[in-house]
């Protein structure tokens, strides 16, 4: 398993999904880290949102959700795809089911 304490440079895959589950959930609110480059305008590229404090960028590809670009945590803590995937890890986005990805797709969605 990852490391993910106080003196770990990396938010764990596990650990970015379970923030995405609360987004889903409620738990944690979405807003836009520019309003001028939201979801439902972008047809491919990133598009950051801060969840409490949390800040994720998604990628989107031909109008749709791709992956979890990047993650920096309130803490400081951050990591980015291209590090989990060099790692042998998963995208914390395909953690989650297909009914969880879809769902998460309509709240970035209907975040302005």
């Amino acid at each position: 398993m990852e490391a993910t304490g106080p003196g770990s440079a990396d938010v764990a895959p596990a650990e970015a999904a379970v923030i995405l589950r609360e987004i889903l959930a409620g738990i944690r609110r979405i807003v836009p880290v520019d309003p001028r480059r939201v979801w439902h305008m972008t047809a491919f590229g990133p598009v950051g949102v801060i969840a409490d404090g949390w800040r994720c960028v998604f990628h989107a590809e031909d109008g749709s959700l791709d992956r979890l670009e990047s993650v920096r945590a309130p803490d400081g803590r951050q990591a980015h795809w291209t590090r989990w995937f060099a790692a042998g890890s998963e995208n914390p986005l395909q953690l989650l089911d297909e009914g969880e990805q879809q769902e998460l797709e309509i709240r970035l969605r209907e975040c302005r």
